[in-house]
């Protein structure tokens, strides 16, 4: 039994305490900042996210004509801007016949 005794003589000091409350203390510190940072940080890329989509929807918008014998993409084939940005969404965003036939 001494020898139990005189093991955990050091973890009953003032030392040991103010150490595991320190350690104590800035883990739950880290803990609620990492939450926090990940809440704030999934917020700002969900809207971020949907900024995105939405511009790129108003440019299909703005390129896709639906007409009679289906959707055509009307745009300047002589602009590089206008075709990199057409043939980007036209990678994303394809379009199906209703049976699934492209």
């Amino acid at each position: 039994m001494l020898f139990a005794s005189q093991a955990l003589r050091p973890f009953r000091g003032l030392r040991f305490r103010l150490a595991l409350s320190y350690v104590l203390f800035f883990a739950a510190l880290l803990i609620t900042l990492g939450y926090v940072f990940r809440t704030t940080l999934r917020s700002i890329q969900q809207s971020q996210a949907e900024a995105n989509l939405e511009n790129d929807w108003g440019a299909v918008k703005g390129y896709l004509r639906v007409g009679y014998l289906g959707p055509d993409w009307f745009y300047d084939l002589q602009d590089p801007d206008e075709a990199y940005t057409v043939e980007r969404l036209r990678h994303v965003y394809f379009l199906t016949m209703p049976r699934g036939i492209r």
